[in-house]
């Protein structure tokens, strides 16, 4: 039978690999007998009377050193100041413009609402401004002349076919 370009032969060839290491043998892939165990003396983790409750090791969160003032990319420890890696994964929605969820929530007087919505191109006229803000304490609950965005945001929803 002729040979085909690109077709592999049935017989079984070594790779380059099992040319330079060779073939190990069934004893040399079986686990060593001391494998997990402490062979060297004095290395044995095994607690002495009095100590079962001792951490060994160090902790992954370091909070038994005091932290420098400016943390520089080399410096490997945590200080406990780190964000999440799900935070890392799954950014908040506005995080690249450098606000966290807490900004929404933090409550502001009334003209500090209105420059915000301005700002982004939404103007209300004095009287539907007034009702969205009153709308947005009762949502709240709060009787402070002071809303949060989101508790604005969430007026406006349900008034914004009021004009």
């Amino acid at each position: 039978m002729p040979q085909i370009f690109g077709e592999m032969k049935k017989t079984e060839q070594w790779t380059a690999g099992q040319c330079i290491n060779g073939q190990p043998t069934q004893k040399e892939v079986q686990h060593d007998i001391d494998l997990g165990k402490a062979i060297k003396f004095g290395f044995r983790n095994q607690p002495k009377p009095g100590d079962e409750t001792r951490a060994f090791g160090v902790p992954a969160i370091r909070n038994d050193i005091i932290k420098k003032g400016m943390k520089s990319v080399a410096d490997p420890q945590n200080y406990g100041d780190e964000v999440p890696a799900v935070a890392l994964l799954f950014p908040e929605k506005f995080s690249h413009m450098g606000l966290s969820e807490q900004d929404f929530l933090s409550l502001r007087r009334k003209q500090e609402i209105k420059e915000i919505f301005e700002s982004i191109g939404i103007k209300y006229g004095i009287g539907k401004f007034e009702g969205i803000f009153k709308r947005a304490k009762e949502i709240q609950n709060i009787n402070d002349d002071k809303v949060s965005v989101k508790g604005f945001q969430l007026a406006v929803q349900e008034m914004h076919h009021i004009d």
